[in-house]
C-alpha cells in the first residue's frame, strides 16, 4: 500500500497531524541531510528564542561547537557527517577460516582487520586477493575518515585549578579579527584546530590539548622546536602571563588607598 498524500511530516513541535499518528506507529524518523544541516537549523531556532546573545556570538559559538562535534567524530568537516549514524552489524552464520603464509588454518568467531578506514581506501585493491566483494568497497568508499589529535603538555608546576571530582575544561573560540591574523600563516594556522583544553584525571602535572580537523594534521607538519615555542605562544594568548601591559587588566590587584578607604565601596551599589 502506497500512500497518494503527503509523503512527509516535516515538524514535531505543533504540529497536530504528528501529534496523532506517532503514537500510532504509521511513520518513522528519517534523514537524509548532514549533521551541519540538522546542527545548523537548531542552532537558529536556539538563538532565535534566546535574544540576550549578542550576535556577534552566534558564529563563534557555532565554530566553537563545530569543532569539537568535529572530535567527536573523526570528521574534518561536519556537513560529511549524516544525521542518521547508527549502523547496524550483521552476524556471520559460520566460523571464519584463515589461512596464513605457511600453510596453517585458523578457525575463528571473527576475524577484525585493523588497518585504519583511510589505509583501506588507499590501498584496497593492493591489500586484498582475491578482491573485496564490490559492496565491500562502496561501503569503505562511501564511510568518510577525518582527523583530530591530542597535545600532553607537561608543567613541573601546574597553573591550572585541580579537582578529581570536577572535570575542569576550558573551551577555546576564536573573534574572527584573531582569526583573521593567523588563517594566513602556514606555521600557525594549525592553532584554529584547538578547541578545548583540560587536567588529566589523577595525573596532576599533565595538561591535554584536543583539537580537530584538518588542522591536526597541519600540526604535524610543524618542526619540533617550532611548535614548542607556537604552543606557548597559544596558552599565552589565552590565559596571559603578561597582566599589567594587558588593555584589558593594566594590572593585577587593588588596594584601598589611605584615607580613601571608604570610597569604593559605592562602586558595590546597584546602577
Amino acid at each position: 500500500m502506497v500512500g497518494l498524500g503527503g509523503q512527509w511530516v516535516h515538524e514535531e513541535k505543533n504540529s497536530v497531524a504528528f501529534q496523532l499518528i506517532w503514537p500510532l506507529g504509521l511513520t518513522e524518523r528519517f534523514s537524509t541531510g548532514s549533521f551541519g544541516e540538522y546542527a545548523n537549523a537548531k542552532f537558529e531556532e536556539y538563538y532565535k528564542n534566546r535574544p540576550e546573545i549578542n550576535a556577534e556570538l552566534h558564529k563563534l559559538l557555532r565554530d566553537m561547537m563545530t569543532l569539537g562535534q568535529m572530535a567527536s567524530d573523526g570528521a574534518d568537516n561536519w556537513y560529511e557527517v549524516s544525521a542518521k549514524s547508527l549502523q547496524d552489524y550483521p552476524k556471520y552464520s559460520t566460523l571464519v577460516k584463515v589461512s596464513v603464509a605457511d600453510g596453517k588454518e585458523y578457525l575463528a568467531d571473527h576475524v577484525i582487520f585493523t588497518s585504519s578506514l583511510d589505509v583501506s581506501k588507499a590501498n584496497y585493491n593492493q591489500l586484498f586477493n582475491p578482491p573485496l566483494l564490490e559492496k565491500m568497497i562502496k561501503s569503505i568508499e562511501n564511510l568518510g575518515f577525518g582527523h583530530v589529535a591530542k597535545i600532553l603538555l607537561y608543567f613541573d608546576n601546574p597553573w591550572w585549578h585541580t579537582d578529581d571530582n570536577k572535570l575542569n575544561v576550558k573551551l577555546i573560540y576564536w573573534t574572527e579579527a584573531d582569526k583573521k591574523k593567523i588563517e594566513n600563516d602556514p606555521e600557525r594556522k594549525w592553532m584554529l584546530g584547538i578547541f578545548s583544553l583540560f587536567p588529566i584525571e589523577h595525573k596532576p602535572k599533565l595538561f591535554c590539548v584536543w583539537m580537530s580537523s584538518n588542522h591536526s594534521t597541519e600540526m604535524e607538519s610543524i618542526l619540533e622546536e617550532l611548535f614548542y615555542n607556537q604552543t606557548s605562544e597559544f596558552l599565552n594568548r589565552f590565559f596571559g602571563i603578561l597582566w599589567n601591559t594587558n588593555e584589558n587588566f593594566r594590572g593585577t590587584y587593588s588596594y584601598y588607598m589611605g584615607w580613601k578607604q571608604m570610597l569604593p565601596m559605592s562602586l558595590t551599589q546597584t546602577l
